[in-house]
């Protein structure tokens, strides 16, 4: 590369790779090959890159300047004076040399028209990685080359660096490549094979090391059975020197490393292409976290508190950081992070990742950040797939996984509904597979206290250790009114208001039971924001009543007006201007939630639920998102007035809850919007007729048993809308005659135990509600002859008197089994049926 004139490599795709492959060679246990790889590395430090004298100066500040080098001496080539600037540099090495940018430039000056090699002497010693062996046995060659024997001779014997195995080995090979050189006189060519022989016998003023002796055999051996295309002379002036030398039991294999008097010029370099086709993994991973700290969209972060288990008591909380950080010190290797809907658990695993992502050292474990709703089947090698999403490629992620350790942060559990039996997974810290910790954060309503105790007993078997000592789990907290004052604290700056922080918090402790509400971190959020439209016009606070489902009502409705207004404030085109015309006279609020319902509608369809769709035109443009996506005018007016967030290519709402809210407002919608459109039409949803719920929609087409946040949202409608609390038990009364509606009664029913509706003495003979979730529901004397309750949870629920005849009970759950303390043992018992 360096005779080849090669230029402008680049230092982190060109250098650092190829000096990383060079790398990996040099545990060889052949020294001939050892020695190549050493001259190797140390010449592709003078192969010139695109990195400045002064910036790689600066990379390496140190303390040792150029002043004192003698830069004539080197320049001419004087023998004598040479080993007096080497000295110089000798001295150095090891240390990284600060040089002023005028020094540079004038040194730079005084080099011009210098041989190459010598003059990137002046560009100081990297790191300490330049060695003098090489240097030396690079002016020894320019002496060769410029037939001054007499001059590398003297090089040689007076070297300060002549007892260096490396230097030994390079003095050598070039006295082999003389000695087969035809170009060379005979006399020359003889000469060389004698020095060789002094060399071996220590006749040179050195101590040929073991390794060199043995080289210096194997190259007498091959010039003794070269073929007739050498000077019989030379063949048989070798044959002596060898016979001559006392091999002392040194084995001599003549077909290694054939001489060759000079390799022919490369028309490539294979060794460059593959390390240009390999970037340098611990580049890349700096370049990772360097883009993670960019990206970061941190959020108001109020450090969260959390308790051990669902089991411990509320009072005994810990700060939840400091918890984690305990545990990545620990060798623990499983740590689950349960909180409800909202109670902040994917603003703390950003935060950890930031946290993780500055500390980073170079080798140390890898932080990676898995948002498990964006990875398809994340049972399988998930980790692959977010570093492949990371442009690392196969060789480095197959280097990562067998050398490095990584923290990975599992954002979403609940949304992939990914199996955490560790036991099933045979990709994390098994031999051969990757070496990891895991923190996972979940919901409590998919992951609860029952799982666990399943869970620890496999963990014990997987790993054949005590549960505590692999798996970890904590609990955030609701947040005090501490905490919540500190949010509002830290919003209010952020926020154009007319209200102040002290106008929050009397607001917050005025409305009946929002205090409560909002020890929720994103329903704090969503209150700072709703507050100014929920208060307007009311005199007295204590009146209003406002549940979760209209927070987030008054938040979209909100959300779309500012946007509405920003779309017209900014500069469009004649085109979107006319569309944005449109949607106002139709009703810009309405046109907005339809199309956040719709959307919502489709990713559970065709996502499972899963909360980020990515979209990249030219490839989906016939797809069902480009109905949500696409460039058309009108559906980007939308879809930059929803809440909506986009990373690349990637969208998703603000917040796991905002998908499900929509998802509900596809069975039945919010009260009412309040708009500024003058055309907004405003509707109250106690008129609509309670048999006009849509049969498409996902009451009858969905088990929403399986989303309890859904489920949440639609209890609350209940709760302030009669004619959907009557369509409901319409449903659960044609369970009776219709098989098919089961899973819709299924369903309903458990919509309406959620509400809190008492079903005293109600009529449920016959019904159909297999699955339904129906704790701490109260039955007291219903009717439930002849129903299907296969699977139903009755845990904590109230049935006094409540008639259960024929019923179809198989699997039905009734909590904690009753008992009674007995001092004896018991012998026999009796049960009467009633």
């Amino acid at each position: 590369m360096i005779n080849c004139m090669v230029k402008d490599l680049n230092r982190t795709e060109g250098h650092q790779p190829l000096a990383c492959i060079l790398t990996e060679l040099k545990d060889t246990e052949d020294s001939i090959l050892q020695f190549q790889v050493n001259y190797a590395l140390q010449a592709l430090q003078y192969v010139p890159d695109d990195e400045s004298t002064l910036q790689a100066v600066l990379r390496f500040a140190g303390g040792v300047t150029m002043g004192t080098v003698g830069v004539a001496s080197i320049c001419k080539l004087d023998p004598t004076n040479l080993f007096n600037s080497l000295d110089t540099l000798r001295q150095a090495a090891g240390q990284s040399y600060e040089v002023t940018k005028s020094i540079l430039e004038a040194k730079e000056v005084s080099q011009k028209g210098c041989s190459g090699a010598m003059q990137s002497l002046l560009k100081g010693i990297r790191a300490g990685t330049r060695h003098e062996w090489y240097l030396t046995l690079l002016a020894g060659r320019m002496f060769v080359r410029d037939g001054r024997l007499a001059d590398f001779k003297y090089t040689v014997r007076e070297a300060h660096c002549r007892n260096k195995r490396s230097f030994q080995m390079g003095v050598c090979q070039i006295l082999a490549e003389i000695a087969v050189d035809p170009l060379w006189d005979l006399v020359t060519r003889r000469h060389a094979v004698d020095f060789l022989g002094a060399l071996y016998i220590n006749n040179g003023g050195w101590k040929p090391h073991p390794d060199v002796k043995q080289w210096i055999l194997v190259i007498l051996a091959q010039l003794s059975g070269l073929s007739d295309a050498i000077v019989d002379a030379v063949k048989e002036h070798a044959t002596s020197v060898l016979q001559a030398q006392n091999h002392d039991g040194i084995a001599i294999d003549p077909s290694s490393y054939p001489l060759m008097s000079r390799l022919p010029w490369p028309e490539s370099f294979p060794l460059l292409i593959r390390a240009q086709k390999i970037s340098y993994v611990e580049h890349d991973l700096h370049m990772l976290m360097k883009r993670r700290l960019e990206e970061a969209q941190l959020q108001i972060y109020i450090s969260p508190m959390a308790k051990a288990n669902l089991r411990a008591p509320d009072d005994e909380l810990f700060p939840l950081m400091e918890n984690v950080q305990e545990f990545l010190a620990s060798d623990r290797q499983v740590m689950l992070i349960l909180g409800d809907l909202g109670s902040g658990k994917s603003t703390f695993s950003r935060r950890l990742e930031h946290l993780l992502c500055t500390e980073y050292k170079r080798g140390g474990p890898i932080p990676l950040f898995i948002n498990l709703a964006a990875i398809d089947n994340p049972q399988h090698d998930m980790v692959s797939k977010q570093l492949q999403f990371h442009n690392f490629n196969d060789d480095q992620i197959l280097e990562l996984k067998l050398h490095r350790q990584l923290v990975l942060i599992c954002d979403g559990y609940d949304e992939s509904q990914l199996m955490v039996n560790l036991h099933r997974t045979n990709s994390l810290n098994q031999p051969g597979q990757w070496n990891t910790k895991m923190i996972i954060s979940c919901r409590t309503q998919y992951l609860g206290q029952s799982y666990l105790d399943r869970f620890r007993p496999q963990l014990t078997d997987r790993y054949k250790l005590a549960p505590q000592s692999v798996f970890q789990e904590a609990v955030i907290a609701p947040f005090s009114k501490e905490q919540i004052q500190s949010y509002i604290d830290k919003y209010v700056p952020l926020e154009p208001s007319p209200l102040c922080k002290h106008n929050y918090m009397y607001m917050l402790n005025t409305i009946p039971t929002l205090m409560d509400m909002v020890r929720n971190p994103f329903l704090l959020l969503l209150a700072l924001e709703a507050l100014p439209d929920i208060v307007k016009n009311t005199q007295d606070l204590s009146t209003i009543k406002i549940a979760r489902v209209q927070l987030y009502d008054t938040f979209v409705n909100h959300w779309l007006n500012v946007n509405k207004r920003r779309l017209r404030g900014n500069t469009l085109s004649k085109e979107d201007f006319d569309v944005l015309e449109q949607l106002e006279e139709a009703g810009f609020t309405a046109m907005g939630v339809d199309y956040s319902t719709r959307l919502a509608t489709a990713m559970y369809n065709h996502l499972k639920g899963r909360a980020i769709v990515k979209y990249v035109h030219l490839n989906d443009k016939t797809t069902w998102r480009a109905e949500f996506f696409g460039p058309d005018p009108e559906i980007r007016l939308l879809r930059e007035a929803s809440p909506l967030i986009r990373s690349g290519s990637y969208y998703q709402f603000l917040h796991r809850s905002m998908l499900e809210y929509f998802y509900s407002c596809t069975v039945v919608g919010s009260r009412r919007f309040e708009s500024d459109d003058e055309h907004y039409p405003q509707s109250d949803i106690d008129s609509i007729d309670v048999q006009s719920l849509d049969p498409a929609c996902p009451l009858f087409t969905r088990d929403l048993l399986t989303e309890p946040s859904v489920v949440q949202f639609l209890s609350e409608r209940v709760q302030e809308n009669p004619s959907f609390k009557t369509q409901l038990f319409n449903i659960i009364e044609g369970s009776k005659s219709d098989a098919s509606l089961a899973m819709a009664a299924a369903s309903s029913i458990t919509i309406l135990a959620k509400a809190g509706v008492v079903f005293r003495r109600h009529d449920f003979r016959g019904i159909r509600i297999p699955g339904a979730d129906l704790s701490g529901a109260q039955f007291d004397s219903a009717q439930f002859q002849g129903a299907d309750l296969t699977n139903v949870n009755l845990g904590m629920s109230w049935l006094r008197n409540s008639d259960f005849s024929n019923a179809h009970m198989e699997g039905v759950q009734f909590g904690e089994l009753p008992y009674l303390e007995h001092p004896d043992g018991v012998f026999a018992t009796c049960l009467q049926l009633v």
